[in-house]
């Protein structure tokens, strides 16, 4: 994992959703994550970019019959705004050449990442969902990222823009973007909070070898993965947080440096997520899907 040290989430979360304690099996929790937009306007997943488990929660999420029924929007990091035509014909149903579409991930910041199938693999999901709704039921999918070659320090201002003038005010809307990008206190937070400070609910999905990951299975009633949980109450909120920044890097001086900016800390200070969706403490959590080579 590559990240900025200033964007990793620190700031408590001020979302008032009310989890059951567990909820076990994936079809049980896709359907209470669609639930909690009837309490705010925003579901945000924070997609560990290429992952297998980020991948099959939100098609899960999307798939679901509910899911059309509560929201209006998706907005995604891998999709830029210059193409947005292209992407709306798609998930419209018509017909867009394959390398036409590929113009959508390709020409932003981060083309060879969203390369990956997940990502197409998502938005065929909308257009298969939008093809038994009527027109004016259609799911429309953003693109949040600015076009190739637009300065680092406007990619969080440009999805912000999509929110604001796009989003906001005129339905519930899913946000899929990396983590790092949804702290409270960021760019996106801040435009969704400007309206009601505790709009926006914020998912991770979890899982691995990482050691501190016991705690979670030692801590947990249900032997069923995956569960979704709280982690701004106890006993989550008390646990270390080592394993959010494990693999960190920061750029000082010209040098990248390896940094834990979670180290010693617990979940309730360094997080800015309401909940976890926990696939477990075996290597199959981390498998990723990786791009063609």
């Amino acid at each position: 994992m590559l990240l900025l040290l200033c964007n990793l989430p620190i700031t408590p979360s001020l979302a008032q959703v009310r989890l059951p304690d567990e909820t076990a099996g994936l079809d049980n929790i896709v359907k209470v994550l669609i639930s909690t937009f009837d309490q705010v306007d925003v579901l945000a997943l924070a997609d560990a970019h290429q992952r297998k488990i980020n991948s099959e929660l939100r098609l899960a999420v999307v798939r679901d019959p509910e899911f059309a029924r509560k929201a209006r929007f998706i907005v995604v990091e891998f999709a830029n705004t210059m193409d947005q035509p292209i992407l709306d014909r798609y998930v419209n149903g018509d017909t867009v050449p394959p390398d036409q579409l590929r113009q959508v991930w390709r020409n932003t910041c981060c083309g060879d990442t969203w390369n990956s199938s997940v990502y197409a693999e998502f938005f065929a999901a909308v257009r298969d969902v939008n093809k038994n709704l009527p027109s004016d039921r259609r799911i429309r999918v953003l693109g949040g990222d600015p076009p190739a070659g637009t300065p680092a320090t406007q990619r969080d201002l440009s999805v912000a823009s999509v929110l604001r003038t796009e989003v906001l005010g005129k339905g519930k809307a899913l946000v899929i973007y990396g983590g790092g990008h949804l702290g409270y206190g960021g760019e996106i937070a801040g435009v969704v909070r400007a309206i009601r400070p505790e709009n926006m609910f914020v998912v991770e999905a979890h899982g691995g070898t990482d050691p501190d990951y016991k705690q979670f299975d030692l801590a947990l009633k249900s032997p069923e993965r995956p569960v979704l949980f709280s982690v701004k109450r106890a006993p989550f909120a008390d646990f270390r947080a080592d394993f959010l920044g494990r693999g960190t890097k920061a750029l000082m001086n010209g040098v990248w440096l390896d940094m834990n900016p979670t180290a010693g800390r617990t979940l309730g200070q360094a997080s800015s997520t309401d909940a976890f969706v926990y696939f477990g403490s075996g290597p199959g959590a981390e498998t990723s899907i990786e791009p063609p080579r």
